[in-house]
């Protein structure tokens, strides 16, 4: 459950909500730099874009109540957790009611509008990006026959879905991690964020082992094959090669080359380096070891071909994480002292 100074605090009114609620009428609470709104469309709905995620991977709101919310799309994921009470949503172009507890799941670009809230409906808004769907979270999930799996890969893969949202009814134990998530969000303690990220990692799963949504198996057979080498490739990314792969999966090694880039956009090499420079980043946040030992530790010896794709991959220097993870720490170290 939600803590309960959270949850007081979700029923308060918003200085947004004391307006709707005397006038009934919608007032935008997001910044302008996060709302698109393409003029070649006569009536376009609006598109929530990406700048909601400067700072942190997931963006989480309290929809305010007292007027309906118009039709708008974003560039992101969305669910919606219906905290209390109910809505009724109309969700690429079909009404849909939300009771407490239920979970709605919309895909990039799924239209859909929000009918009016009453006193006693809270509504939270949990907004990730197709980027936190990793291949190789989906490859250690790996099911082949579940239609929420297929949503989530698609996704992945950049395919489009013809399913554009799932409906979760309530279930205990889903709602429980929602709530953590939530707490986590609202109350801001040390590592907030790293937690948010791993709960919500741990949100899907339980959604996927919840609600399997039996579905046709995986017909193409190209995508089976690439989720078990992610899989190979995280498990064995200092020492595994192309050759390696083909010798397992009977292939040669230039139809599995050309498999890989087809089906993942990324070659061999970009996969394999992508997974040791993720490796790379959590040592230099979680232990003392010299940049020079990490980049041998993870399989990457050249220490210029090293910083170099540090710095395309994540944007900073290998010193600059080291760094800003360092003054975290130290901040939150001081914080202790003070408590």
């Amino acid at each position: 459950m939600i803590d309960r100074k959270i949850l007081n605090s979700l029923f308060e009114y918003t200085e947004i909500e004391k307006e709707q609620k005397a006038t009934h009428t919608f007032i935008e609470d997001l910044p302008i730099s996060a709302i698109d709104i393409d003029q070649s469309y006569h009536n376009a709905a609006p598109t929530l874009n990406q700048s909601l995620f400067k700072h942190n991977a997931v963006y989480i709101s309290k929809h305010n109540r007292f007027a309906d919310y118009p039709r708008h799309t974003h560039e992101f994921l969305e669910i919606n957790y219906m905290v209390t009470g109910s809505c009724k949503q109309i969700v690429n172009g079909e009404v849909v009611t939300l009771n407490a507890g239920d979970i709605l799941l919309m895909d990039i670009g799924c239209p859909h509008s929000v009918h009016e809230l009453s006193e006693d409906d809270i509504l939270i808004n949990l907004l990730f990006r197709d980027k936190d769907i990793s291949l190789d979270f989906l490859g250690s999930m790996h099911s082949e026959n579940s239609s929420v799996f297929e949503f989530f890969l698609n996704i992945s893969l950049k395919n489009k879905n013809k399913r554009k949202y799932f409906i979760f009814p309530h279930n205990r134990d889903i709602t429980k991690t929602m709530d953590q998530i939530i707490d986590e969000y609202y109350l801001q303690r040390p590592y907030a964020y790293p937690i948010i990220n791993s709960y919500l990692k741990i949100l899907l799963s339980k959604i996927m082992r919840y609600y399997p949504l039996p579905t046709n198996q995986i017909k193409d057979y190209r995508q089976k094959i690439i989720l078990n080498i992610i899989e190979d490739i995280s498990k064995n990314y200092i020492d595994i090669t192309l050759p390696d792969l083909a010798k397992k999966y009977g292939y040669s090694e230039n139809y599995l080359s050309s498999l890989i880039k087809e089906v993942t956009g990324k070659n061999f090499v970009q996969l394999r380096t992508q997974h040791r420079l993720k490796e790379a980043r959590y040592l230099l946040k979680s232990t003392d070891f010299p940049i020079s030992e990490i980049s041998q530790l993870v399989g990457i010896n050249n220490k210029n071909s090293f910083y170099k794709k540090f710095k395309e991959e994540y944007g900073c220097l290998p010193s600059e994480i080291r760094d800003s993870s360092k003054r975290k720490n130290d901040l939150q170290s001081s914080l202790k002292g003070l408590i």
